[in-house]
């Protein structure tokens, strides 16, 4: 072997391993035998369409009037696994929209909200989403108007969406198939309730359903739709981590070499598999 060879051949190796250790370290692991070993990985999109009747607290309604202050939605998601209590994989921040573009008034301090034909993310995950929830929280980010640096977060309300799949990406049509968008109820407070849920109990454990009950927002909804996406299955599975949820803004996906567009994205983004 010459020394151009060997040269190139351990490049190759290195990159590899780079590239399957900053893969790993983009998720958090599910831990524990919660899956069957032959199990295969399978892709998945989710798509937002919008929020029914949400309410704002007072304090946020002020700074939405304030010329001074721009304000801006958008929707976080994160995997929770229900029989370990446990948050999983990444978490998919999504793009933030102008409030004023993506909201409208339908009684005092209380708001539908659309984001948009696209927006939402794709993953792929071996772990049974019958045993799983999509934790998914409306937030509102303030920062001064100009300025470009990330200012004060809010958490709006939040839902335990069910991500089991209505259809595949590719049959799916908003004006055909409208009936598999669903409305998941939101709640006020903070998802990081579901870290003290179970864990063997105890004086501070939380009994989710009592809070549930006394914490839904009555009408507020926030409507999705999980779908198989078997065209990107063997393109998530070689460039995402398991488990990591993916808008197509993101650069995993949007700098990826061999895909044209981009994926999932809030302005009608799109992938074409068809190779440069």
């Amino acid at each position: 072997m010459d020394k151009q060879h060997a040269t190139e051949l351990f490049a190759e190796k290195a990159t590899n391993r780079w590239f399957r250790l900053a893969k790993a370290w983009k998720v958090v692991p599910l831990l524990g035998e919660v899956r069957k070993a032959d199990a295969l990985s399978q892709a998945y999109h989710c798509r937002f369409a919008g929020a029914t009747r949400v309410p704002l607290p007072k304090h946020l309604i002020e700074k939405t009037h304030n010329k001074d202050i721009r304000c801006n939605i958008r929707v976080n998601a994160t995997l929770f696994h229900l029989k370990t209590f446990t948050f999983f994989g990444s978490t998919f921040h999504g793009p933030e929209i102008d409030f004023h573009k993506c909201s409208k008034a339908v009684s005092p301090g209380v708001y539908d909200f659309t984001f948009g034909d696209d927006y939402g993310f794709l993953f792929h995950t071996a772990v049974d989403l019958t045993e799983t929830k999509l934790v998914c929280e409306i937030v509102m980010t303030l920062s001064e108007a100009g300025d470009g640096i990330r200012g004060e977060e809010y958490t709006v309300c939040w839902t335990p969406a069910n991500p089991e799949p209505k259809r595949d990406a590719e049959k799916f049509s908003v004006t055909r198939n409208e009936k598999d968008i669903l409305p998941h109820q939101l709640y006020a407070g903070t998802p990081r309730l579901l870290l003290f849920v179970g864990g063997g109990g105890g004086a501070t454990a939380v009994q989710l359903p009592g809070y549930l009950q006394k914490a839904k927002q009555a009408g507020a909804w926030l409507m999705c739709v999980v779908m198989t996406h078997k065209k990107m299955q063997d393109v998530a599975v070689a460039v995402l981590s398991e488990n990591e949820l993916v808008g197509g803004t993101d650069p995993v996906l949007s700098a990826t070499p061999g895909l044209i567009g981009h994926m999932l994205g809030s302005g009608g983004q799109y992938v074409n598999l068809t190779k440069k």
